[in-house]
């Protein structure tokens, strides 16, 4: 693997799925060509290079990553075949040909480690097959798309192909060491591999992770406006008074769905409307007026030269083992706060592809559905 620590590294091919998953990737968070309706389609996440309005979908000749069928059948095949996916036995829809195709391994988008989807496609759009990987003062572009090995060539393809090469040269921004402030921003400090300031005497980086009953620092409105950066999560209304350097309308809610927004600021970079639309209601303390850039559960406000991210439904908010259909929900909210962080300028010490769950069968949607 190339030396990131100063620098950029595009790899593109099949190293994500022959080589990382040996090292540190789950094997069973991967998807096959069946992962995208037709193996032929994907989205382009908001300041994602020059992808707007180029075809990304059904692509000229066909994919030669995979088989186009299936191996390894019995002889006489009774029912659906069956795939190892995260040591589960999961059935699997038949596939026949790769035409078309515009990625036939797509990774699981993880949760733990500055990782950002630059396209997403399938099921729930919780699979990336192009991702930026910050690795402390480096970034790793992993391209899972065919865009290379074709039986015809794209342009399209091509174009991208040129295009990754040429962000090489876009300046990397170096990561701050966040204070946490409250139990809960500390616990995500420790699970997402945050390093976190400890010493009060620490010269302030003008970071902040805040979760609620955190006390609010004498100078923070200060700090924020000079530059500083704050990532607030699952505040009361009452909190969000006292944290907000400007007026917020905000209340309790007893089961709520988030509003699409239909213009992402740069702060939520990386993220869609898909990863806020919930598998039901959940409850907390919602804002109740509209915004551009935000909804019932997200607020961006700007305070001088620096930022607030307000985010009402962090994982810790969602019991999924009470409510097993909000699993993909909890799992997309774990995803969110890693890229959140990203977004907002911290640093991750994650070297590994990590997610913040343990996979059960049911949560392999290919297992159900037939696409």
């Amino acid at each position: 693997a190339p030396d990131t620590s100063t620098g950029d590294a595009a790899w593109t091919g099949d190293w994500f799925t022959k080589k990382a998953r040996l090292a540190h990737v789950d094997a069973g968070r991967f998807e096959t060509d069946t992962a995208l309706p037709d193996g032929s389609q994907i989205w382009v996440k908001n300041g994602t290079l020059a992808l707007t309005g180029a075809k990304l979908r059904d692509w000229n000749g066909a994919a030669t990553l995979i088989p186009t069928h299936l191996q390894n059948l019995a002889e006489i095949e009774t029912g659906y075949p069956r795939e190892r996916w995260a040591g589960f036995d999961n059935t699997r829809v038949w596939r026949c040909g790769n035409r078309g195709s515009l990625a036939s391994v797509l990774p699981e988008k993880p949760s733990v480690g500055d990782w950002r989807a630059l396209v997403d496609g399938a099921f729930d759009l919780q699979y990336a097959p192009l991702l930026d990987w910050m690795v402390e003062r480096g970034r790793i572009t992993f391209c899972q798309l065919d865009v290379t090995a074709r039986t015809v060539a794209d342009p399209v393809a091509d174009d991208l192909v040129h295009a990754l090469v040429a962000r090489l040269a876009d300046p990397v921004t170096w990561p701050k060491w966040p204070r946490a402030l409250g139990q809960r921003a500390w616990l995500a400090g420790l699970a997402y591999q945050i390093p976190i300031k400890q010493d009060p005497d620490d010269r302030e980086s003008g970071a902040y992770l805040v979760s609620s009953g955190a006390v609010k620092p004498a100078d923070f409105d200060a700090q924020i406006a000079k530059g500083g950066r704050a990532l607030l999560l699952g505040l009361t209304a009452e909190e969000i008074a006292q944290w907000s350097p400007v007026k917020l309308a905000a209340a309790p809610t007893n089961g709520c769905y988030a509003s699409r927004i239909e213009k992402l600021p740069p702060e939520l970079n990386g993220l869609s409307n898909g990863d806020w639309a919930w598998h039901g209601a959940l409850a907390f303390t919602a804002f109740t007026e509209p915004a551009t850039d935000g909804n019932e559960a997200l607020r961006v406000v700007r305070h001088g030269k620096g930022v607030l991210v307000f985010w009402q439904t962090p994982p810790w908010t969602i019991d999924a083992d009470a409510k097993p259909y909000l699993r993909t929900t909890k799992r997309r909210a774990n995803a969110m706060l890693a890229r959140l962080m990203g977004n907002l300028g911290f640093v991750s010490t994650a070297l590994s592809v990590r997610y913040g769950d343990v996979p059960v069968a049911e949560d392999d949607p290919y297992r159900y559905y037939r696409w």
